[in-house]
């Protein structure tokens, strides 16, 4: 029987059988096996995109940015979030598909609120 102690260093190579430090007779006389696998839940990985999308998502949502007001510029708001230009757009274009926001193209424009 493998002791307590040394049970996982031993299934892993590190002790070798024998050298057990409790002094027991009957240490690593057994075959170690591994313990049995923990139940791990799986990981949700959440990419940059969509921590832009839920904190842009949840400043017009509770209309801390009313209906019509323009958002900071791309450039700003990309450096604010910590993300490239290049996500900020993917987010502003995901926001739009979900009716959060419209942009528009002209000189006056830009990405503008929309009511929830």
């Amino acid at each position: 029987m493998l002791c307590s102690v040394q049970l996982l260093d031993h299934w892993d190579g590190r002790t070798p059988p024998g050298s057990c430090q409790d002094g027991g007779a009957t240490c690593h006389s057994e075959p170690a096996r591994p313990p049995s696998a923990p139940r791990f839940d799986q990981v949700r990985r959440i990419r940059s995109l969509e921590e832009v999308v839920e904190q842009v998502g949840a400043v017009i949502a509770s209309q801390s940015i009313e209906a019509g007001e323009r958002l900071p510029s791309g450039r700003e708001l990309a450096e604010h979030c910590g993300v490239s230009r290049a996500t900020l757009r993917k987010a502003l274009r995901a926001l739009e598909a979900l009716g959060l926001l419209e942009t528009r193209p002209d000189a006056r424009g830009g990405a503008f609120a929309t009511s929830p």
